[in-house]
Parts: structure tokens; C-alpha cells; sequence
């Protein structure tokens, strides 16, 4: 779509910025990152969006404690990730997606327990009479750390992700980022699904992850699904490294850890 704009106009939300739109539905001027088109032939800004298809977000009812407003915000983000992007404001306060992060990640520590996932690894690196003993209490110490490890890993992944979206052509803030990255953490309810639910959420993490890129940064959808797909490839190599070093290590010591008297 083709749109013959004034040579001075601006933005509507962003007033350093020239428009590429103009609404179908209340007439603003937005740039690239204010707007979307809906339903292949409605070009709507994001407060349009917002109204049309976002049910009371999250951010908006965090104050006053809304669970309802969470569950909405979980089922846009999980049903309609687009949307939710574009309708969302990149640039203000986080308290609501740190928040956000920290429930998901509790609950997909409820999940990993309810299925023994934790318990398969320490069985592989531990023998399974000695991670018999001590599963109960790793379980616990599981869920009751997840929410410092939601705010360690969405920093730390906002801000690998925003040091890497320059040579990608990205052009969007950290915040955008990581609220991205937060709200993307809704996928970790797909790990409650039995047998194949935590490959399904790490799928599902890096679709949400390429949406919201491409919204806040800019990108077509395959730089955006690329971006998305690299630093988790590299991080995931990096993990597999460290696994199989402990693992030796600690099949070097197993004998001295089930010594009697050790």
C-alpha cells in the first residue's frame, strides 16, 4: 500500500519521525512502529489495534493487581502475538513484563517438577540412588529460585539480543526488547503439555521472539526469525559444552561421592 503524505507530516506517536501510514480508522499519521496492517487491507496505528483487538492488557491493570488482565494479556500474547506487539507501548515503565516473567517462570518450574524433568537430568549426572535423596530438595530450591533466574535471564537475554541487533539492522530500544522478551516468556505454559511440551515452548519462544523483533527493530520476517534464532542456537551450543564437562567431572568423582563415610 501506497500512501501520499505531506513532505512536512510526522508522526503521530513519535514526533521525530516521518509517517509511512495513515489509519483507516481515526485518520493518525504512524511511522513503522506504530501501526500494522489487519486483515491484509486495514492499515490501523496501534492505538486502533488496541482497542479493536486487545483485551485489557496486562500493563494497564498491573497496579491494581489484575488476574484477569494477566490471563487476557497470556491468551493475546499466546493467540494473537502480532497484535499484541503492535498494540503494546515499547517505551514505558517494566515493572509489569519483570513481573510477567517471574509468573511464567515460577510456573514452568511447577511443570518441570510435576514431571520429574529435573529429575531426569540429576539421574544422568548423579546416579539415581543419590538423586533419589536429594531430588525433593532440589525441587523445591527449583521453584523457589525461579524468580531470580526469570530477572537474571530476561536481562541477560534483553541485552544479548539488543547488542546484536545492530549488525541485523535493528533499530529499537533495549525496553522494546525486553518486553519482548518477557512477554515471550509466555510459552513456558506449553511445558505443562506431556512428553513433548518443552520443545513445543521453545518453538513457540523463538515465534513470539521473531514477531516482536520484527515489530520493535523493524525487520522483515525472516531477518527477524533469524535474529531470533541465532544468539538461542549459540547459547544452546554453549549449554551442551558445559554439560558434557560437568557430566565428566562428575563421573570422575562419582566413586569418591558414593564412598561410605564420604
Amino acid at each position: 500500500m501506497r500512501f501520499d503524505l505531506p513532505e512536512n507530516s510526522r508522526c503521530f506517536y513519535h514526533r521525530d519521525r516521518k509517517p509511512i501510514a495513515i489509519c483507516s480508522e481515526c485518520g493518525a499519521f504512524f511511522c513503522a512502529e506504530c501501526g500494522a496492517v489487519v486483515g491484509g487491507d486495514r492499515v490501523l496505528c496501534k492505538k486502533c489495534i488496541g482497542r479493536e483487538f486487545g483485551p485489557e492488557k496486562w500493563e494497564e491493570c498491573f497496579a491494581g493487581g489484575g488476574v484477569l488482565g494477566f490471563l487476557r494479556t497470556l491468551r493475546w500474547v499466546l493467540l494473537s502475538p502480532s497484535r499484541f506487539f503492535h498494540s503494546i507501548e515499547m517505551r514505558k515503565q517494566v515493572s509489569s513484563v519483570v513481573m510477567f516473567a517471574i509468573i511464567m517462570e515460577v510456573l514452568g518450574s511447577i511443570a518441570v517438577v510435576i514431571y520429574g524433568g529435573s529429575a531426569d537430568y540429576f539421574n544422568l549426572f548423579l546416579g539415581a540412588e543419590l538423586a533419589e535423596k536429594v531430588m525433593p530438595y532440589i525441587n523445591l530450591s527449583l521453584i523457589l529460585v525461579s524468580p531470580l533466574i526469570a530477572v537474571a535471564s530476561l536481562y541477560i537475554l534483553s541485552l544479548i539480543y539488543h547488542l546484536l541487533s545492530k549488525p541485523f539492522g535493528g533499530d529499537g530500544s533495549f525496553t522494546g526488547t525486553l518486553k519482548v522478551i518477557g512477554y515471550s516468556s509466555a510459552a513456558n505454559l506449553l511445558i505443562f503439555i506431556p512428553w513433548i511440551g518443552g520443545f513445543l515452548s521453545i518453538f513457540y519462544t523463538l515465534i513470539l521472539y521473531s514477531r516482536g523483533f520484527a515489530r520493535i527493530h523493524r525487520m522483515g520476517p525472516l531477518r527477524a526469525a533469524a535474529f531470533a534464532l541465532v544468539p538461542v542456537m549459540a547459547l544452546m551450543l554453549i549449554l551442551v559444552v558445559v554439560a558434557i564437562a560437568l557430566f565428566q567431572s562428575i563421573e570422575g568423582n562419582l566413586p569418591y561421592l558414593l564412598a561410605p563415610g564420604s
